[in-house]
């Protein structure tokens, strides 16, 4: 008889997100704003040019915008392969989204051998993460993979996870643009701020709940829309934070 496995949904989510007019820096000074503003203007080799330069380096989030450019097909650089490899090594320093990603490719098989035992170990592992929204995600898909997995199978995957750290990795130096605002990514408490200000607004976006889901990302892109640019779905950034304000 075979298992039922629950299927999870991919995270893809930690691009920063520029508005208005955008420019195309030279690659000498790469850094994560930049890949950023080459991802919105649609130019996705660009992004991954001035990615891969700082993931190489050890930033984990270049490492985890420069899997997800791999594993979405409407990038023009689809490798399961590559994906995986880089969200391992953004999963290693204990990047949430990363360990989730890895979970759900080791779940399908993509880029990495089909096992739901490592599915189950990174679902641990990334319950812990800060991220709120991230931490539940995981958990509940944990807890669904679980119910279909054996007993030892379940224990060879929690001793795991309870032994497993963070190891990050040495950053070389890297360069930034004069005047940059450092990349981030919004807290649950400030998603939920766009999301009332949004709904101030006029904006139908459902549950106000820190979760930047398909409803509050369909708000972001008419609020964009209404003001003649385009909303390229993602993650939301302290600049879109301040722009509501």
């Amino acid at each position: 008889m075979n298992k039922k496995i629950p299927a999870f949904s991919t995270i893809l989510a930690a691009f920063a997100i520029v508005a208005g007019s955008v420019w195309f820096a030279p690659a000498a000074a790469a850094d994560l704003n930049r890949g950023a503003r080459a991802y919105a203007a649609g130019d996705f080799a660009a992004a991954a040019e001035q990615w891969r330069i700082l993931a190489e380096a050890g930033d984990m989030m270049a490492q985890f915008n420069l899997a997800v450019l791999y594993d979405n097909a409407a990038s023009g650089l689809f490798n399961s392969a590559e994906a995986a490899a880089w969200y391992k090594r953004a999963a290693a320093q204990g990047l949430g989204a990363a360990q989730f990603n890895l979970a759900v490719a080791h779940q399908i098989g993509r880029g990495v051998p089909r096992d739901l035992v490592e599915t189950l170990f990174w679902l641990s592992v990334a319950s812990r993460a800060e991220d709120a929204a991230i931490a539940e995600s995981a958990s509940a898909a944990a807890e669904k993979l679980a119910a279909v997995l054996t007993i030892d199978e379940k224990s060879s995957a929690a001793r795991r996870a309870d032994a497993w750290r963070a190891v990050p990795e040495e950053m070389a130096a890297t360069r930034t643009e004069s005047g940059d605002r450092p990349y981030m990514t919004l807290s649950e408490a400030d998603i939920m701020t766009i999301q009332r200000r949004l709904a101030n607004l006029g904006y139908e976006l459902g549950v106000i709940d820190g979760v930047a889901g398909a409803k509050t990302q369909r708000a972001i892109a008419a609020y964009f829309k209404d003001r003649g640019n385009e909303w390229r779905h993602g993650p939301l950034s302290q600049d879109l934070l301040e722009m509501l304000d």
